[in-house]
């Protein structure tokens, strides 16, 4: 049986995380169905194990392709943007302690319809940015194509007039007069950026310090032609320092996720204080006080504050994991496909890491299931990322992400469907209205 659900679980994961997303909405309802667990909360606890394997995965293959390029002297782009996952785990996790508590209070068909709606909208959103991702691509390539033959049709032609037409259109220095292509520096030719350099180095950049400014004094350097004022570093472009900070936040952040959830309790975790006692209360308060500090101290100029806090309410009301609202989010702030999956894979990687540890405390994992299935997820989340970037370094469309999570959203909000109306059947069959009622917090 756990064979039979290993493979299952591999192939979810395959399809989950290169798309993002963990792939718990799924993991619960399948261990109870094959009845590899006995209750709900005890699948919910194999799940975490499931998602932090399929995660780790994910993020050992993007940091290996990333080091990968490096070895082979090739660009490399980083995938990962620490500054908006720390912007955004901290917020998120304040409306996730608040979401909790709604989640208790709700009646379950509530809880269910808005699971459907947070679905439904995330599917429909994630469709219309892929649709659009395509289309642009598609235009991309078709003008790149035309410029290609517009070049190659005047170089058969010796119009050299078109030739160079053809290169300006497509953004390519042209000749100038009087100078042939030959005269033309060499891309990383060291004159050519000594002479870059000479040209920019008298012109201050904005905020620049004086130990920025060009010197006056003339030395060896100025009789040499080559000027000893400092380039002023890229917009946009961070140091390895800053990114270590942002790194250092993300595992202060994570560290106290396993502190609150092992004092407070995590949905369905164990809990060292009681519920509604005062010291569960006053655990709760003082966490989200100190997680909406953190995210106002990180903030990033794209991220929302107020809608990570309701988002990460909203995926706690519904019990799902961040990744599905936390991808169509980051798409809708313009970052590219690529970079979203593998920044939200650190995040789902950090939460589903926290979780394992409280349940594995508790006694709720058993090793076997571990070892297989958490394999099973591992290994699936690997065969998908590779077989993804196979694809997108064929098809060039970074696009196929953005479909491939439009299309977990669609399994998962038909399966969500299928689960509401059998609850909705059972209710008016036995004549149980409990799905319906509204609960006390505390059980009052």
């Amino acid at each position: 049986l756990l064979l039979q659900t290993a493979a299952i679980v591999l192939l979810i994961a395959a399809v989950a995380m290169p798309a993002g997303v963990g792939g718990g909405i799924l993991y619960v309802p399948l261990l109870v169905f094959l009845h590899v667990s006995t209750s709900s909360n005890q699948a919910a606890a194999i799940s975490q194990t499931l998602v932090l394997g399929a995660a780790l995965a994910a993020n050992v293959f993007n940091v290996g392709s990333q080091l990968l390029k490096r070895k082979r002297g090739g660009e490399s782009e980083r995938l990962i943007e620490t500054g908006i996952a720390a912007a955004t785990i901290a917020p998120c996790l304040a409306g996730v302690l608040a979401g909790t508590l709604l989640n208790q209070m709700l009646p379950q068909l509530v809880v269910m319809g808005l699971l459907v709606i947070a679905i439904v909208w995330n599917f429909f959103s994630c469709l219309t940015k892929a649709r659009k991702a395509w289309t642009s691509e598609s235009s991309s390539r078709g003008a790149r194509e035309a410029c290609a033959r517009a070049a190659q049709e005047g170089k058969a032609g010796g119009d050299e007039a078109a030739r160079t037409n053809a290169s300006v259109d497509c953004g390519e220095p042209a000749v100038g007069e009087g100078e042939n292509a030959g005269d033309r520096p060499a891309a990383g030719d060291a004159s050519a950026a000594l002479s870059e350099d000479s040209a920019t180095a008298d012109i201050p950049s904005a905020g620049a310090t004086p130990s920025d400014m060009p010197s006056s004094s003339t030395d060896g350097d100025h009789d040499s032609g080559i000027s000893s004022a400092k380039v002023a570093p890229e917009p946009g472009v961070k140091s390895d320092c800053a990114r270590r900070r942002e790194w250092l936040y993300l595992l202060g952040l994570w560290v106290f996720l396993v502190a609150t959830i092992m004092l407070r309790g995590g949905k369905r975790g164990p809990s060292l204080f009681e519920a509604c006692s005062w010291e569960y209360w006053a655990t709760t308060a003082i966490a989200m006080s100190l997680l909406l500090v953190a995210g106002l101290a990180l903030r990033h100029p794209q991220i929302s504050v107020p809608t990570c806090v309701g988002l990460g309410a909203l995926s706690a009301i519904v019990g799902i994991g961040g990744g599905l609202m936390m991808n169509p989010m980051l798409l809708g702030i313009g970052l590219d496909a690529a970079k979203t999956t593998a920044t939200v894979a650190v995040m789902v990687a950090m939460m589903s890491s926290a979780a394992t540890i409280t349940f594995a405390m508790a006694g709720q994992i058993h090793p076997l299931h571990v070892a297989i299935l958490g394999s099973a997820a591992f290994l699936g989340s690997l065969m998908g990322k590779t077989f993804v970037a196979w694809v997108i370094r064929k098809t060039g469309r970074t696009s196929v992400l953005i479909f491939m999570l439009a299309g977990f959203l669609a399994l998962s909000g038909s399966v969500v469907t299928v689960e509401a109306v059998a609850d909705v059947a059972e209710m008016l069959a036995t004549g149980d209205r409990t799905p319906l009622q509204f609960h006390r917090l505390c059980g009052r």
